[in-house]
């Protein structure tokens, strides 16, 4: 259902009516055409005399006479619209009511559609209003049409749906209730802007964002008084994007924002903490229930809290909260924010006190910064916490028994989630439990169910036993307090803007003889995470890890391989497990049991030289040889630009779309090439050097670089050469 508006001078004919009246220039509809069209000329002559008027001296005695002749054009004018309206007075009356209502500045006409069926607006309690989510035209004032869409940060910022006879929403499509104290017939109000219901009126406002809604304040007196009520109007919620954000931190007073003081969902986007949204968020900190700051989308510093210089622009930072009691937010349920900036701004700036808050969410949080330790203060102001989450909390070790503590005031929490344990730091786990115990242990909570959820970068050695151990008691554990445990890997932020998990296998340890693989949940769940990752480091140089991980590490998913090696070369290829070079099937173009998916691979060889590499076929070599779906090498470290052309002939694709080589530790070239550096190696499409802007890369500078670098050219011969001189 949506309104359509008509012009001024009547409502639209049914079809029945098109063509009444005789035929040619002189049918009655033409006639009122032409009328309508004459009227209009003289409006439009009329606004550019009112230009040319303000531009010229009223005193003159030319406008005194020209406005002497308009005197009597007006005359003539008044007469003939007093002589057309009769005359239109005789038009025969249509079937259907041409009677404007009270507010209406235009006469509409309503146009149905047979799948909008349902699609009504809805006051009483229990009933779904399932097409205030679509996108619909709705006539204001002035005639012209406003499309309110559907997907907006206002929306989610209504996701709170006040209560206490406010207008339910649901957020991303969800169905959503307008309910009305009172009301139990459908009520669709007049077909006008002015008259939408009140709820109604509220319902389409949390489809903007705020300063977009306050243009319906601007309407006329009844949509004012509709927009601005307490109950149902748009100010319930508020809204802010990304592109507004200069906007208000331009806003140095409060009183410059109106009917902001009794929020109670709260939508903000802002790449810096906006002291005018604080200020109006505290101002509502007795009726606000539910915040969400999102992440910045445009990061441009990943420096800690305290040391952005520039967080706050151009404008002044603001000023901790003087000492004494904290600002206390006693209906606060929920509250999502994301970036560091907001986090430490609320926990050690303004020093927020939350103590209804049943669900917290935030980012990343990293140690090295004090992000951390500003959701710590949280947590401890925030005693009925039921549900914490985050993308990744991370914590050194006095943050974590800081944070362990805390957690042990509240009495309520039931739903940890990315929670950072490293594999090597499963001893954390038994502080974890200490705390928690305080309150889970207890017999009236035990069934109660509970989840905690970890993450951790797989990294596998040559004795995991203390390891599975330690999971295996935590394991037991759970179970007895009815806790479901979950592990997921960490995941990197790739450039691109992705992300990708990532799986270490370390052959560099020289600590003493390999264990068997683990089985139970520690093996399990090193099985699944190696089929997830994407990204391998397989760190060589010590001792190979035990066969018995041969079935559980299958990386199937994996397409980037990073080969490390220790600061001596020696032991480097023994310590490359046999099992790890298997290939499925025989042949020299086989692929690679363990590594099926590899695409890219990036060596960093420094320390070993041409004559450290052993005659082919090796283990090194049927590693190389068993990745058949290579398309990228990256040396990121090599003795020699001569390892390159080595490792190259190892390789059985035949093509590689780009080869990067950095410049190396050495110039040492062959006297003689090799034969099979040339006829072996696949057909190398882009030989690149390192773009300047890359980071701890070294750069070719040198003349002896340069040399070097001619001699793989002429080595490899590939399709195009891009190479960067520093």
């Amino acid at each position: 259902m949506s309104f359509a508006a008509v012009s001024d001078g009547g409502p639209a004919p049914s079809r029945g009516e098109e063509g009444d009246g005789s035929d040619g220039n002189g049918s009655l509809r033409n006639i009122i055409d032409k009328i309508h069209s004459v009227a209009s000329n003289i409006a439009a002559s009329t606004e550019v005399a009112k230009v040319k008027i303000a531009n010229a001296d009223s005193n003159t005695q030319a406008c005194v006479s020209l406005a002497g002749r308009l005197s009597g054009v007006l005359k003539t004018l008044t007469d003939v619209d007093s002589m057309l309206s009769d005359e239109l007075a005789q038009i025969p009356t249509a079937r259907h009511s041409t009677k404007r209502k009270d507010g209406d500045r235009k006469t509409f006409r309503w146009l149905y559609n047979v799948n909008d069926v349902g699609s009504s607006v809805s006051e009483s309690s229990g009933e779904t209003d399932r097409a205030a989510h679509q996108s619909k035209a709705v006539s204001v004032g002035d005639g012209k049409r406003s499309r309110v869409g559907t997907s907006s940060p206002a929306a989610a910022a209504a996701a709170a749906a006040s209560s206490d006879g406010g207008c339910l929403i649901g957020v991303s499509g969800a169905p959503a209730a307008t309910q009305q104290r009172g009301a139990n017939t459908k009520n669709y109000g007049r077909p006008c802007l002015p008259g939408l219901p009140e709820g109604v009126m509220g319902h389409m406002g949390s489809f903007l964002t705020t300063m977009m809604a306050t243009r319906l304040t601007r309407v006329n007196k009844e949509t004012h008084q509709k927009a601005t009520d307490e109950t149902f109007g748009v100010f319930r919620h508020f809204s802010m994007t990304k592109d507004e954000e200069a906007k208000y931190q331009a806003i140095r007073k409060l009183r410059e924002v109106k009917h902001l003081g009794k929020i109670r969902a709260a939508y903000v986007e802002a790449s810096g903490v906006v002291q005018c949204v604080v200020e109006l968020l505290e101002r509502s900190a007795e009726t606000l229930k539910e915040l969400h700051v999102a992440e910045d989308k445009y990061p441009d510093s990943h420096e800690p809290y305290e040391d952005n210089d520039d967080t706050w622009g151009a404008h002044q930072p603001p000023q901790p909260r003087p000492s004494g009691d904290p600002t206390a937010f006693p209906s606060l349920e929920r509250l999502n924010i994301q970036p560091e900036k907001w986090l430490g701004h609320i926990s050690s700036i303004r020093r927020w006190a939350l103590p209804q808050l049943r669900s917290l969410q935030v980012g990343r949080l990293s140690q090295y910064d004090t992000s951390s330790g500003c959701l710590t203060r949280l947590i401890k102001e925030s005693p009925n916490v039921e549900r914490l989450e985050a993308e990744m909390m991370r914590f050194d070790d006095p943050q974590w028994a800081d944070f362990t503590a805390a957690l042990g005031r509240c009495p309520d929490i039931k739903t940890i989630t990315g929670l950072e344990i490293e594999m090597n730091q499963f001893s954390r786990l038994n502080q974890l439990k200490q705390a928690l115990d305080q309150h889970w242990a207890k017999p009236e909570r035990k069934d109660v169910p509970k989840r905690l959820e970890f993450v951790s970068e797989p990294n596998i050695g040559a004795d995991c036993t203390q390891r599975a151990a330690d999971l295996q008691v935590v394991g037991k554990w759970a179970a007895e307090v009815s806790c479901e445990l979950e592990w997921r890997p960490r995941r990197w932020l790739l450039s691109s803007g992705g992300t990708r998990t990532r799986f270490m296998v370390d052959c560099s340890s020289d600590a003493g003889p390999a264990h068997p693989a683990p089985d139970g949940p520690y093996g399990e769940k090193v099985k699944q995470l190696a089929a997830e990752a994407g990204e391998v480091w397989l760190l060589l140089g010590g001792t190979p890890i035990h066969p018995s991980w041969r079935d559980k590490l299958v990386f199937s998913n994996a397409t980037s391989l990073w080969l490390r090696i220790k600061a001596s070369a020696s032991g480097v290829v023994e310590s490359i497990p046999t099992w790890l070079v298997e290939r499925d099937g025989a042949g020299h173009i086989a692929a690679s049991r363990s590594f099926p998916a590899v695409r890219h691979i990036d060596v960093s060889f420094r320390t070993l030289s041409l004559s450290d590499l052993p005659s082919a076929p090796s283990k090194l070599s049927r590693l190389f040889g068993g990745l058949a779906g290579l398309e990228r090498v990256f040396f990121r470290e090599l003795f020699s630009a001569s390892v390159g052309c080595e490792l190259l002939s190892y390789l059985s694709v035949p093509r590689l779309s780009e080869v990067d080589i950095a410049e190396p530790m050495s110039y040492e070239w062959p006297a003689s090439v090799p034969a099979e550096w040339s006829f072996r190696s696949p057909r190398v499409e882009r030989l690149v050097s390192p773009p300047l802007d890359a980071l701890d890369i070294n750069q070719w500078h040198s003349k002896e670089g340069v040399q070097s670098f001619l001699q793989l050219v002429s080595t490899l011969r590939a399709a195009s050469v891009d190479f960067i001189l520093c």
